[in-house]
């Protein structure tokens, strides 16, 4: 590759260059670059390697002072107070490191009060803009941020937004008031107040009452109302006018074997009745492999199931065994 792909003067050996005779870090033959800084113009010999991990199109060589210059732009002004030495510091001067490094005192730009020393070398750090706020203002820049994203995402949904406003909460681990947003129920018509993240995430402004009456059909994680439990059951949501709904507990979930006897017995199901399945398919919910048991029979039913297999179990052990010897004399 070209040498002016890199931005580069001049390539030579470590040897051949009188001010790094003093550099033990490399072997007399590395190849050392001299490049131009882009800011002041001053040159300096680098490791060639560091040219050739970057990107040859983009790269170019800043000195430490112009990349602090280019960092401290970024900051508001008035932000930094003050430039000193760490030995001149006196609550940092134990600190261990360069006693000649530079410190900067830098002021919080959104309360103007609170003040902090950081280093020049964080300064110049890996990230792209320096962050001077401090943690309280930080913490309410981000809660802004927050907010105003929950406020975009209602109004891309379609949703008018007609009041917004701020209430101190009772009992909170932090001190941001709780910003909520004044919805019309475009069911009812009624004004309800809503947290911004809740409404961000309903993605309508139905009020609770009109999704209460609806069964949950206006909640945008409605699933038609069905079920499927950890251990294969499936149940239905019923509404609280049909004549079955005093099977079902508090949310309204009845299961679906439970259901589908009690619809063919044309009447609801007691508590001690117990609907069992004849093939041990809890997701088979025909009627013809249903079976209405009380409590005590219903064990003596899993019982005889357990037996059977365990039968059926040791008769193809038994299958297996004269499989082997029929094999082995043939």
């Amino acid at each position: 590759m070209a040498i002016n792909d890199y931005k580069i003067i001049e390539v030579r050996c470590k040897k051949d260059i009188p001010e790094l005779t003093s550099h033990k870090m490399r072997s007399p033959g590395s190849l050392f670059a001299l490049v131009e800084c882009i800011g002041c113009k001053k040159r300096k010999w680098i490791d060639n390697g560091r040219t050739k991990n970057a990107d040859h199109e983009f790269w170019q060589y800043k000195c430490s002072q112009c990349a602090i210059n280019a960092k401290l732009s970024t900051l508001p002004s008035g932000c930094i107070l003050e430039v000193r030495k760490q030995k001149d510091i006196p609550e940092k001067a134990h600190l261990g490191g360069c006693p000649g490094a530079k410190w900067a005192l830098i002021q919080c730009p959104e309360c103007k009060t609170k003040q902090r020393w950081m280093p020049f070398a964080r300064i110049n750090g890996r990230s792209d803009t320096l962050k001077p706020h401090c943690k309280k203002c930080r913490m309410e820049i981000r809660h802004r941020d927050t907010i105003n994203r929950h406020l975009q995402t209602i109004k891309q949904n379609g949703i008018d937004v007609l009041e917004v406003k701020k209430f101190q909460r009772a009992k909170s681990s932090d001190n941001f008031p709780a910003t909520c947003v004044l919805l019309k129920c475009p069911k009812c018509n009624n004004k309800c107040w809503q947290r911004v993240n809740q409404a961000a995430l309903k993605r309508n402004s139905y009020c609770k009452k009109c999704i209460i009456d609806a069964g949950g059909q206006l909640t945008p994680n409605w699933k038609g109302g069905r079920r499927v439990h950890k251990i294969h059951y499936r149940s239905t949501r019923i509404r609280p006018e049909d004549p079955y709904y005093c099977m079902a507990p508090k949310n309204g979930y009845v299961l679906d074997h439970r259901l589908v006897m009690a619809k063919h017995l044309g009447r609801p199901l007691g508590k001690h009745e117990i609907v069992h399945h004849l093939n041990g398919d809890r997701a088979d919910n025909r009627i013809e492999n249903l079976y209405l048991c009380e409590n005590d029979n219903h064990a003596k039913e899993h019982y005889r199931v357990i037996r059977d297999r365990a039968m059926l179990r040791k008769e193809n052990e038994v299958l297996k065994k004269k499989l082997k010897e029929l094999q082995s004399v043939t």
